[in-house]
């Protein structure tokens, strides 16, 4: 028999695009693959030494539930030096990737039948997560012509008395919109007022392009008193995706209670691969800088060269690695009826992978990753630029 619950939870459709296209590559179909959420560079070379030398020191033992404790410091010290906090490593629970901190947080602070507010478009996971504990998740919608911001006073008036919470992400996948500061102190006094956690997930934190600012929590509150939380990765920072690292960062009585949920779901995260994000941090700037620049020449070509597709409505993105593209004219002009539908034709019949807006809370949408080489980015505009116009 299967759980009641499961009828309330979506699977990734994301996952079905994906298949497809893995089994066109399979059969040797020729298609630019612009769906990737993760970086084309390789782990970084001293990450992997720092992981075979843990390796070979004997770090194979179960983790402590809530991360190595060097790990821990290293990531409250980030923090500290570049925003301003005031964390130790009683703030800090190490998980298994950024999705492991939002269901440890959403699971320990939001009881069955509670309200979590969604900005959307939303990472695909974060509603489905919330549902998993039993909850409601109450969509915020951030449209286009705001750039993709949530409204202030939209927010407000969602806010009822099953309101648990809010996630915010930002940088924002798909849209790539960055939340400025002013905004952000007025959503922490909402939900300091309102008795609401608010859970930051910001996995793309380092990719914020010029003209934009990043703020974070303890940019307006450096002492982690309320509960409000980071969530954080190491998968987009240094392209560490199968090391299946990411943390948790908030009140220490608050990770306390989210480490008893990891300490019956997977006890703590794989001891080595910490190892390897402990020196990662070490050398995040080096490691970074060079990252940041390829991805603001790329994301420079993409607004360039999308400027010649007609019938297309876009912002500029302030952070990622996504251009979220309004692609209503283009399902009109082409018959399809969802976005789904025009990417799996944009797939089969114009050799461009992109990412349906539907799948992310924003039907009419597709999803462009600049995570690719220049030339690629190049070559699948015009691609989709002879889909479009046949």
């Amino acid at each position: 028999m299967i759980a009641t619950r499961m009828g309330r939870v979506e699977k990734s459709r994301l996952l079905e695009l994906i298949v497809l296209g893995q089994q066109l590559r399979r059969v040797g179909t020729d298609f630019i693959d612009l769906g990737p959420g993760q970086p084309d560079f390789p782990v970084p070379d001293l990450v992997i030494e720092a992981t075979v030398k843990a390796l070979r020191e004997g770090h194979t033992y179960y983790s402590p539930v809530l991360g190595v404790s060097e790990l821990r410091e290293a990531v409250a010290d980030r923090y500290n030096r570049r925003c301003g906090a005031k964390y130790s490593s009683a703030n800090v629970m190490v998980t298994a990737g950024a999705k492991g901190a939002l269901y440890h947080i959403i699971g320990s602070h939001l009881d069955e039948g509670g309200e979590v507010i969604v900005p959307s478009p939303y990472y695909v996971s974060t509603p489905e997560i919330v549902k998993l504990w039993g909850g409601t998740p109450r969509f915020l919608p951030c449209r286009i012509e705001n750039g993709f911001q949530l409204d202030f006073d939209e927010l407000k008036a969602l806010v009822g008395p099953a309101s648990k919470g809010i996630v915010l992400n930002s940088p924002c996948n798909p849209t790539g919109a960055v939340i400025p500061l002013p905004l952000l102190k007025e959503i922490l006094q909402l939900a300091a007022e309102r008795d609401l956690f608010v859970i930051m997930d910001e996995c793309y934190d380092r990719y914020v392009y010029p003209g934009f600012e990043y703020a974070t929590i303890p940019h307006v509150t450096p002492d982690a008193a309320l509960p409000f939380f980071i969530a954080g990765s190491f998968s987009k920072t240094f392209s560490m995706t199968g090391y299946r690292l990411g943390y948790a960062v908030g009140p220490a009585d608050s990770i306390t209670a989210a480490g008893k949920i990891q300490s019956h779901s997977m006890n703590g995260v794989t001891t080595f691969s910490q190892f390897g994000g402990l020196a990662a941090l070490q050398h995040e700037e080096d490691i970074f800088a060079p990252v940041l620049d390829l991805f603001t020449r790329r994301r420079a070509v993409l607004l360039e060269e999308i400027k010649g597709l007609s019938d297309l409505r876009w912002v500029e993105p302030g952070g990622a690695f996504y251009l979220f593209a309004d692609a209503g004219e283009w399902m009109a002009r082409t018959g399809a009826k969802t976005s789904e539908e025009l990417a799996a034709r944009l797939l089969k019949e114009g050799g461009v992978m992109v990412i349906p807006g539907g799948t992310l809370g924003q039907e009419g949408f597709i999803r462009i990753s600049f995570a690719v080489p220049e030339d690629q980015i190049r070559e699948a505009v015009r691609r989709m630029k002879a889909f479009v116009e046949k």
